[in-house]
């Protein structure tokens, strides 16, 4: 995959997440206990700068010289890879 395709890729990735954790949030009713609420939006708010910082990384990917990117790339892969496992490991069971 190309450096354009692979960008176009992640920010696709990066927008889907964004939409299953808002998808999460308005899930969120009066009919959940307020202590799990809160738990739940203090994940989610963590969950959601982590993305935000996986945007950030992307910016800096997109910048980066067609030749030289592999590097940055991997990190990028990584993190990506870790931001995941933690969302559902922290919300990817709820019903």
């Amino acid at each position: 995959m190309g450096k354009a395709a692979y960008e176009q890729s992640m920010r696709d990735r990066i927008q889907d997440l964004h939409f299953a954790i808002e998808a999460i949030r308005s899930r969120m009713t009066d009919g959940i206990d307020n202590r799990v609420r809160l738990e739940l939006t203090a994940k989610l708010a963590e969950l959601e700068v982590r993305r935000s910082q996986m945007e950030t990384k992307l910016h800096q990917l997109e910048s980066e010289p067609p030749g030289s990117w592999a590097n940055l790339k991997a990190e990028v892969e990584q993190q990506w890879n870790d931001l995941m496992q933690d969302f559902e490991e922290r919300v990817g069971n709820l019903p």
